[in-house]
């Protein structure tokens, strides 16, 4: 049975448990209310477990969210750095593009956007190389 069924029985049973006439609770009235509310306190245990089950799940989830982001950050940081490792080397030995089966590696000149300095004597500034892979 559901926990909001056991309280609606609940609330039906307290209310027919006083007669109109005295006032009086009886005594199996009583008895049936004592039954019902061990079920309602049984069942908001269990409810209660189920709870706790749910944000335990929830928590192992976020801390594992936290460990993917900290080595998405290390991959994404490396795989940088191994960009910028192949491009310099690259560039120092003269190899503008590698093919493979799999990828081909090229060098573009990359004109530096307007946002990321300030010229001064245009004549000074050269494109930047920028690593592609495809």
């Amino acid at each position: 049975m559901k926990l909001y069924e056991i309280a609606e029985i609940f609330q039906i049973a307290l209310q027919n448990s006083v007669d109109q006439e005295t006032g009086e609770i009886s005594e199996q009235a009583l008895i049936r209310l004592d039954e019902i509310g061990t079920d309602l306190r049984e069942k908001a245990k269990n409810v209660g477990a189920y709870i706790g089950n749910l944000e335990a799940e929830a928590d192992a989830i976020r801390k594992a969210e936290k460990r993917m982001a900290k080595r998405r950050k290390s991959l994404e940081r490396q795989a940088k750095q191994m960009r910028e490792y192949l491009l310099v080397n690259m560039e120092r030995c003269g190899i503008s593009e590698i093919s493979t089966p799999y990828f081909v590696l090229k060098l573009r000149k990359c004109p530096p956007s307007k946002d990321e300095l300030e010229v001064q004597d245009a004549k000074l500034v050269t494109d930047r190389l920028r690593l592609e892979i495809k």
